[in-house]
């Protein structure tokens, strides 16, 4: 290998492997929002990127965000997520 990742296969929906993965931890996250460093920790990616895909399923209306001056944007799961991850039986 040159040192390249493979390219992301999408998932049904439009949805990348990576993307649905974070999507299934704020699903199941035990708080009611999550923040992008506290997700870094346990997938092992860059929280900069961690809140990239966020705001990525945050766009598909997969995920609602909260912003606070303290701790920044946190994201939580929106109707539209839970009915999504309902229909592939994630959820």
């Amino acid at each position: 290998q040159n040192g390249t990742k493979p390219p992301l296969r999408e998932a049904e929906g439009g949805v990348t492997e990576e993307e649905l993965k974070i999507l299934c931890l704020v699903a199941t996250a035990n708080s009611r929002r999550v923040l992008p460093r506290v997700l870094a920790e346990s997938v092992g990616l860059p929280w900069q990127r961690i809140q990239y895909i966020m705001e990525t399923l945050e766009g598909h209306g997969l995920l609602s965000v909260s912003h606070n001056a303290y701790n920044g944007p946190s994201w939580s799961l929106s109707k539209g997520g839970r009915a999504f991850l309902v229909k592939k039986g994630l959820l």
